[in-house]
């Protein structure tokens, strides 16, 4: 070809994904080009770039469906999310014609629907799309639509999360997951034991465990972590923890909580919360009756699953170890698998195995307590793990 100075090679496909006619119809064009002073590859790659440039939203969300998320803990989540809301709202159009306004329309339409956590949710995927295709520098999108769009604009200001379940409320949850069946009771109550969130419980699988050392080793893949940092999360088996397990069903397949025989773990829709909070609502008003209380006053604030692991978290900080002393915050923290930050994170490879096991043991006395409506010890006598 005309600039160099050695004969190069260019290959044209494979045989037979590529017949000889085709092959000699492709090598004519090239040919062609050739005479013209024109690298046949560096042509490809043109015409690869301008049709990448002319990409649908459509187009270009596939790609980042297909290259971004197979690796990622919730990437099949988004997915849906991409396929069922965004995809449909810009079907046919030209990515790099979609602008700030047309994202704020498509959130505006979420409030008005009154879904405003729904909103948040879709604005963050809407930057970290956009941001994503925008820094390929092949789709033609020079800004990025949501870039600029602040939360508090469209939705208000965010609330804090702060909501703890009082005594009652731990005792009427434990109580009523007790009515539900397999696998939602024993769902519930391990996420009250270990504070673990809610996917880290639904989607445990058999060969997470090794009971003769009472241990529950959670892979990174199923942790929650920014920019591939999740880590295996260790949860010591307490003597509780273990006999729930005790109850589960053998099934062929790897998930513990199915209704397929193991081969996909269950889902947890809104209505099996729903029902949990009716019947928290019927436990907390007979409770007030047992007290001489007024039941009509009785009322169940508002809560969420993650909720229960915010209020485990909270009660590991009243207990006291056999010394009498609080757990250390770094076992706290490890419990519920919060991450050691900056360099201790990086050098500080201990998993606390021990010291977690006391913490969980503690708790899952002073869980009992709370569902007996007992007094609740300070100090808890324990032993040390098998």
């Amino acid at each position: 070809m005309e600039g160099r100075q050695f004969w190069t090679t260019r290959y044209l496909g494979k045989f037979p994904g590529m017949t000889v006619d085709e092959a000699r119809t492709k090598a004519r064009a090239w040919l062609s080009l050739i005479d013209q002073g024109r690298d046949p590859a560096a042509e490809a790659k043109r015409d690869v770039r301008a049709r990448l440039d002319r990409a649908t939203f459509a187009q270009a969300a596939q790609d980042f469906i297909a290259k971004k998320l197979p690796s990622e803990r919730r990437g099949k989540v988004i997915e849906h999310i991409i396929m069922s809301v965004l995809i449909p709202a810009w079907d046919g159009r030209l990515l790099a014609e979609i602008d700030d306004l047309d994202v704020i329309q498509l959130l505006h339409d979420k409030v008005s629907a009154g879904k405003i956590a729904t909103g948040r949710n879709l604005l963050v995927l809407c930057k970290r799309l956009f941001g994503w295709l925008k820094a390929q520098r092949v789709y033609g999108l020079k800004v990025n639509p949501a870039a600029d769009i602040r939360p508090s604009s469209l939705f208000g200001e965010a609330n804090v999360k702060d909501r703890t379940l009082n005594p009652d409320e731990i005792r009427a949850l434990w109580i009523v997951s007790g009515e539900e069946g397999y696998p939602v009771q024993q769902i519930y109550r391990l996420l009250m034991l270990t504070g673990l969130r809610l996917r880290e419980v639904v989607e445990v699988s058999g060969p997470e465990f090794d009971f003769a050392k009472r241990d529950w080793t959670i892979p990174k893949e199923r942790m929650k972590g920014k920019n591939h940092k999740a880590r295996p999360h260790l949860v010591p088996l307490t003597s509780a923890a273990l006999q729930i397990l005790g109850q589960l069903p053998t099934f062929e397949g790897q998930y513990l909580f199915s209704l397929s025989c193991g081969k996909k773990p269950v889902t947890m829709p809104q209505r099996i919360k729903r029902r949990i909070d009716e019947r928290m609502l019927k436990a907390l008003k007979e409770m007030a009756v047992e007290r001489g209380d007024d039941p009509d006053k009785v009322v169940l604030t508002p809560w969420t699953n993650h909720d229960i692991r915010r209020t485990v978290r909270s009660e590991l900080s009243e207990l006291r170890d056999r010394r009498g002393h609080p757990f250390p915050l770094e076992v706290r923290e490890a419990v519920v698998a919060h991450a050691k930050t900056g360099v201790v994170g990086v050098y500080d490879r201990y998993d606390f195995a021990q010291e977690k096991f006391e913490c969980l043991e503690a708790w899952a006395e002073r869980l009992l307590e709370i569902v007996e409506n007992k007094t609740c010890e300070k100090v808890i006598t324990l032993v040390r793990r098998a």
